[in-house]
This record gives structure tokens, C-alpha cells and sequence, in this order.
């Protein structure tokens, strides 16, 4: 090879290594660039996400101040428990209570979806029973119920109509005298379970929502108890049945809650609410919870 041969393969080496470090660097411009832009959106869902959750946390401070407080509950309610446990922030489930003439009107609710959806529905709810029973003095379960859907109904503005919203509530609601121990209870899907001397008598509900329905004048059942002292009521949404066990994928399903109060009913409130609360988690181990769950008992004085 001659000297021009060997010179002219330097150069081209050199340049090629000079366009490479061009290439190179060019390259890694456009990686910092993008880097950069990756940062800085991502640090911008950051405080989307921020801001969203900080709206959920303030929507959930609206939602606990609707609730009935522990105070007043303790009041109007001499034993009882409530096993509370939104799958997110706020709760599309909700319990509700008020003391009118004489007569303790407690509910369990479950509202359609969770999360924000729920949300608003429950307070929707919230507002509806407050009108009924606190303002409007009614009293008797199942016109508590045939009120509250009609409201359901005219507040979401349903027709019937295909492709409109099918919002609406499953419901136990019970008005209980607290003098004679006469019970009425209303339910909308979701029945009441009675335990007395061991026997679990299971109270059954309407099958219709709380919400527009194809038979939309049918009235609900007004089922009418003699409670006794001692008696144990539950009344539950689905969210503690439906739950998926995180070591077999199995649901919990409604015969082991039924085991489970069975074993509990006459030990201490707030023991059964942690024994719930214990064999739901050992049950959920590693699954996501996947509903809204409330559990309310109470005991008969």
C-alpha cells in the first residue's frame, strides 16, 4: 500500500469517527431533550394527580360530615357496630339513621359504583332520607322507600329511556319502635338478617331498585316484625359477600356470612365488628378489595 493509499484510509477513518461523535452527540441531545419533556409531563400528571386526589379527599370530608355522627348514633342507638370500608376514598355505600316519633329509622345503602360516581349518588341519598323522615315526618318503611324512589327518579330524570343513566340504590331500611319493639322493614334488593336464639330468619327484600324500574308503580313490601330483647339485625351491602378470596379466587359468598354472624351474634358489639372485620382480611389476604362494604348490627334492648 503507498503512502497516499495509507493517508487517504486516516482520513477516512478520521472522518468517520468525527461523524460518528456528531451522530452521537446529536443523538444524545435528543435523548436529553426527550428525557426532559418525559420529566417534566410526568411531573405535571404529578400534580394533576395531586390535585385529583385532593378533591377526592375534600369530596370525602363532604361525605363524612353527611354521615351520621358516632355521637348522635350512640344516642339514638343504645348497641350497635358499623364495619365501614369504601374500596376508595370515598364510598358509593352508606349508612344512615335518624330518630323521629318514637321510632329508630336505620338504613344500609348501596349506591350504584364507587368511587366519585358513589360518591354522589350517596350524598343524592343522604339528602332524599333527610327530606322524607326529618322534614316530611314519614315514618313507615315502605312509603320511605316508594318516596325515595320516585325522588331518585325525578332528580336523574329517568324516562325509561334507551341509553339513559340506570343509576339507582339497593337498600335495607328499617323503623323501629322503640317502645313496643314493633319493627318494620323495607329493602330494595338487599334483605335484613334477624338473629334470635340462634335461628337466623332472613327477611326478604323487594326485587327492584331504589330508581326507575319496569314496574315503576309497584309499591314496595312493608314487612312487619315483633322484635324481641336481645334480637341481633344486620343489615349489609353486597361488598362483604361479593369479595374475591386473594388465595383461592373464590367469592366469600352469602353461606359463610351467614356462618360467620351465626358464630358471633351474641358476643359484644364491637367484638363482632372485629371478628368481621378480621376473617374479611384473612379472607381478602393479597386480592384487591373490589366493593364498597358496610355491615350494620344491632342489638335489641
Amino acid at each position: 500500500m503507498t503512502i497516499i493509499g495509507t493517508i487517504g484510509i486516516f482520513i477516512f477513518i478520521k472522518i468517520r469517527e468525527r461523524n460518528l461523535i456528531i451522530e452521537k452527540k446529536i443523538l444524545e441531545d435528543k435523548v436529553e431533550k426527550r428525557t426532559t419533556e418525559i420529566r417534566a409531563k410526568n411531573k405535571e400528571l404529578e400534580v394533576k394527580n395531586k390535585n385529583i386526589t385532593d378533591s377526592i379527599k375534600y369530596a370525602k370530608r363532604i361525605q363524612d360530615a353527611m354521615l351520621p355522627t358516632k355521637s348522635y348514633l350512640d344516642e339514638i342507638i343504645s348497641d350497635y357496630f358499623i364495619f365501614f370500608r369504601p374500596r376508595d376514598i370515598v364510598s358509593g355505600d352508606y349508612y344512615w339513621a335518624s330518630e323521629k316519633s318514637g321510632k329508630l329509622i336505620v338504613a344500609a345503602v348501596d349506591c350504584t359504583g364507587h368511587g366519585v360516581p358513589g360518591a354522589f349518588m350517596s350524598m343524592l341519598g343522604i339528602t332524599i332520607l333527610d327530606e322524607i323522615v326529618n322534614k316530611k315526618n314519614i315514618t313507615k318503611a315502605s312509603q320511605i322507600l316508594d318516596e325515595m324512589k320516585a325522588a331518585i327518579i325525578k332528580h336523574l330524570k329517568q324516562k325509561g329511556r334507551s341509553g339513559e343513566t340506570q343509576d339507582g340504590m339497593d337498600i335495607t331500611l328499617c323503623s323501629i319502635d322503640k317502645k313496643t319493639l314493633k319493627m318494620e322493614m323495607a329493602g330494595a334488593y338487599n334483605p335484613l338478617y334477624l338473629i334470635r336464639d340462634g335461628e337466623l330468619i332472613r327477611i326478604k327484600a323487594d326485587r327492584m331498585p331504589i330508581g326507575y324500574y319496569y314496574k315503576k308503580h309497584l309499591p314496595f313490601t312493608n314487612n312487619e316484625i315483633q322484635l324481641q330483647k336481645d334480637d341481633m339485625l344486620y343489615l349489609f351491602s353486597d361488598g362483604y359477600i361479593d369479595q374475591f378470596s386473594g388465595e383461592t379466587g373464590n367469592k366469600l359468598m352469602t353461606k359463610n356470612f351467614k356462618k360467620y354472624i351465626l358464630e358471633i351474634y351474641n358476643k359484644p358489639l364491637n367484638e363482632q365488628k372485629d371478628i368481621l372485620e378480621e376473617r374479611f382480611d384473612a379472607w381478602q389476604a393479597n386480592a384487591d378489595q373490589i366493593d364498597d362494604i358496610i355491615v350494620l348490627g344491632i342489638r335489641i334492648d
